[in-house]
């Protein structure tokens, strides 16, 4: 990486490949966020977009998943660029212990690392989880929750 430039250069010091962005994020598990032409897009360590700049917003969510948003909407992708979660939520979250919180038409909900809908988003709020609970709002009411979305009593 050399300023706004990324590539491979040979044994005399000369550009083999190359490819101008406005911004070059580090890579990381041989994936490089790249902002080119004010999009944002993944490429791979040999240089190959796997995603191609076409998103208004890209971020490393963890476990392997990235959020890009487009439209003010956002969704979730795979290292490879393979869509587990259309543009449809108002809100993503990072992974933590392999849960994001997740947000549609205001009601919150959890995916799962495992590429499945953990909760569907149906609460006013949730947080964050601890010990397999979390406090959440249903209804109007404060309560706390399992992972698996049910409401735990007192």
């Amino acid at each position: 990486i050399q300023g706004n430039t990324i590539g491979n250069i040979d044994e005399s010091g000369r550009w083999k490949k190359k490819l101008e962005a406005e911004w070059i994020g580090p890579f990381e598990n041989g994936r490089a966020i790249v902002k080119q032409k004010g999009r944002w897009g993944l490429l791979n360590s040999d240089l190959k977009w796997v995603v191609a700049a076409q998103h208004q917003s890209l971020s490393d969510a963890g476990f392997g998943y990235y959020i890009f948003g487009n439209k003010g909407k956002f969704g979730l992708l795979d290292e490879n660029g393979h869509v587990y979660l259309k543009a449809e939520f108002d809100s993503i979250h990072v992974f933590v212990d392999g849960l994001a919180r997740v947000q549609r038409k205001g009601k919150w909900g959890l995916y799962h690392q495992a590429a499945r809908m953990q909760i569907e988003p149906r609460f006013e709020q949730l947080g964050e989880f601890k010990n397999g609970e979390a406090p959440a709002k249903l209804n109007g009411k404060a309560v706390r929750i399992d992972i698996d979305g049910e409401v735990l009593t007192d």
